[in-house]
């Protein structure tokens, strides 16, 4: 979980190793805000972010991942958003560890 400001952060995320080059990834992030300002975005339960991707090692520091990530947002005025995203991410990993 992460807190910034009057927000709450909650994400899970897992990576499922398919061979020693693919692997899948999937995460779910919910989104909170701890204030209602009268404006902007609604309080309490505000968006969720789910993402599937199929990911590919090109050596041990780097992976590139095409996946498909659904995003639903409640709205403070009209319908609520949902729509849907094809998502290319790049990741490299530095090996720090904090």
């Amino acid at each position: 979980m992460i807190f910034k400001g009057d927000r709450l952060h909650c994400l899970i995320d897992v990576k499922h190793p398919l061979n020693d080059q693919l692997c899948l990834s999937a995460s779910e992030e919910a989104r909170f805000n701890l204030e209602n300002k009268g404006s902007g975005p609604v309080a309490g339960f505000e968006q969720s972010r789910a993402y599937l991707g199929l990911g590919r090692h090109t050596d041990e520091a780097v992976r590139l991942e095409l996946g498909f990530l659904w995003r639903y947002e409640r709205e403070r005025q009209g319908p609520d958003k949902s729509d849907q995203i094809i998502r290319f991410r790049l990741i490299v990993d530095t090996g720090r560890r904090d």
